[in-house]
């Protein structure tokens, strides 16, 4: 029953964002009561932890896929990127945000995940890439890895894009292709071209 409750809390969060469902709405699409859900969770807080927990999981599942299975460099920042996109058309807008501001401790966990898996792997991509002429070879990785995993969370910030006004999924794709753009040698150029068909 954990397992249920926890993935249909996904679904409803991905589609209509965490502030806007209820432990009610979760127990509605279950058809069971609300007093069920919490023999299996202390509270909201604690069911968004393991919403997260089992996404997190499930990411690393597929990136060391796509570790395991793509030719080179830009085959596999392309395969990233795929999966980001995915990722980026099946979630709420106001997801990024409301975690950050109402659930801290989560967001904590979520950084530290990008730390320890996404900005590691973009590292190993980006120094990969130089060794094998498809990137400059004066780039800084270690800022560059960092700037790519922010560039998924920029892409969400009303701050900088009003949501009404711009998908998320078109910000991502500019930032994307300026960031491929300013990276690339004319080798890397060619490969690139050849994903992008």
């Amino acid at each position: 029953m954990q397992e249920k409750i926890v993935q249909s809390a996904e679904e409803l969060y991905m589609r209509l964002g965490i502030r806007n469902v209820s432990m009610d709405d979760i127990a509605t699409s279950l058809g069971i009561s609300k007093k069920t859900i919490y023999k299996y969770v202390k509270d909201k807080a604690d069911l968004i932890s393991q919403v997260a927990i089992k996404m997190l999981a499930e990411d690393e599942v597929s990136f060391q896929s796509i570790e395991d299975d793509s030719e080179n460099a830009i085959d596999e920042m392309h395969r990233f990127f795929d999966h980001a996109r995915e990722s980026i058309t099946r979630m709420h807008p106001s997801i990024v945000f409301d975690i950050k501001k109402f659930y801290p401790k989560t967001w904590e966990s979520i950084e530290c995940f990008h730390d320890n898996s996404i900005k590691a792997r973009f590292a190993k991509n980006l120094e990969q890439g130089v060794k094998d002429e498809v990137y400059r070879g004066d780039i800084k990785t270690d800022i560059l890895s960092k700037l790519l995993y922010h560039e998924f969370e920029f892409t969400f910030d009303p701050r900088f894009f009003n949501l009404t006004e711009y998908k998320p999924i078109e910000v991502y794709n500019e930032l994307l292709k300026h960031f491929f753009m300013g990276i690339l040698t004319d080798k890397g150029k060619k490969l690139y071209d050849q994903y992008e068909k």
